[in-house]
């Protein structure tokens, strides 16, 4: 019942690029959704799907051999020759918010970032997939927190370049450009198993490190700096497989 509340009050869904690790398995979520609502016997709200257009050609195929449940589609690069999405349509009444916009990153494909404006005033900005990138930098300003993607570490920034990710010391870099208020790395590399070694401390921008599952309140993410130490012990089987990687 829990899980069924949960998949209900997913209002908004962003997909910011083509790549299929950011939108495979997206089709069984709808339709989980769609169950969850009938499950607590509620009226199921259409959910909102901001992504690049290649997404939607994707959903409308699969809507052409399943019963996909409805939902709004807003196409990225629309949403940010707009400027901002429309208030109406997404109800940011309901939503507790005040505007979401999207800008282009620097990747391998079409990619956006999204910025999104509480209706108190707090900013969050999610990088996506990206290289440390200026436009991002610039739209984020001023941020409370930013979400940004840590692919790779230092010691791998050639791969980095080459594949148009972020290193976690690029994205610590990128937070103290934005000056954002708080900093959490997430879309590590698998080769890094559950959690890669990264030292957040004394650095410029307090941060924290992202785990599956992981969810957190707002109010306390001043508490995620000093959970690192624990986590590395939950996750200290994938850890010492990553040294061993590390003395191959």
């Amino acid at each position: 019942e829990k899980l069924d509340q949960v998949l209900c009050d997913i209002r908004i869904a962003f997909m910011s690029h083509i790549h299929a690790d950011h939108h495979l398995g997206f089709a069984n979520i709808l339709f989980e959704r769609q169950r969850a609502f009938k499950r607590l016997n509620r009226t199921e709200e259409p959910l909102v799907v901001l992504g690049p257009r290649g997404v939607e050609h994707i959903l409308r195929g699969i809507q052409e051999h399943l019963p996909l449940p409805f939902f709004r589609f807003h196409c990225l690069a629309d949403v940010e020759m707009a400027g901002s999405l429309d208030a109406d349509s997404l109800r940011f009444s309901q939503l507790e918010l005040s505007s979401v916009s999207v800008v282009s990153v620097a990747h391998s494909v079409p990619a956006w970032g999204i910025v999104v404006t509480l209706s108190d005033g707090f900013k969050v900005v999610y990088s996506g997939d990206t290289q440390p990138c200026d436009s991002l930098v610039e739209a984020g300003q001023g941020a409370d927190l930013l979400i940004h993607e840590a692919t790779y570490l230092e010691v791998l920034e050639s791969q980095a370049v080459e594949r148009c990710h972020s290193t976690a010391e690029q994205a610590m870099q990128v937070a103290h450009n934005m000056n954002a208020g708080f900093l959490i790395l997430t879309h590590f590399s698998q080769r890094y198993c559950k959690l890669p070694l990264i030292n957040t401390a004394d650095q410029p921008v307090p941060a924290g490190v992202a785990f599956d599952l992981m969810t957190v309140p707002l109010k306390e993410l001043h508490r995620l700096p000093p959970l690192l130490p624990a986590l590395n012990i939950v996750f200290q089987e994938a850890l010492v497989k990553l040294q061993a990687k590390g003395t191959q």
